[in-house]
């Protein structure tokens, strides 16, 4: 039977996911992709983004996970 999580909670969760998702599409577009892109053609850079964003998806679960824990373990 699945368990109760008060809405608050549920908010929390949803918003340090959230976080998590836009600081590292951020770290890639705008951080480290940029430059890595320079000069490249079209084609090249479709790759290059392909793979960045691939990297960055089968991550995620990981970080959120990482997130949420320690957010409450900070919380008792």
């Amino acid at each position: 039977m699945a368990e109760y999580v008060p809405r608050v909670e549920a908010n929390q969760q949803v918003e340090a996911s959230n976080y998590v998702v836009r600081r590292e599409l951020h770290k890639a577009l705008v951080m480290e992709l940029p430059a890595r892109l320079e000069m490249l053609k079209a084609v090249e850079i479709r790759k290059v983004t392909q793979a960045k964003y691939d990297e960055i998806v089968s991550h995620l679960p990981g970080l959120i996970l990482n997130a949420l824990n320690s957010r409450s373990s900070s919380e008792s």
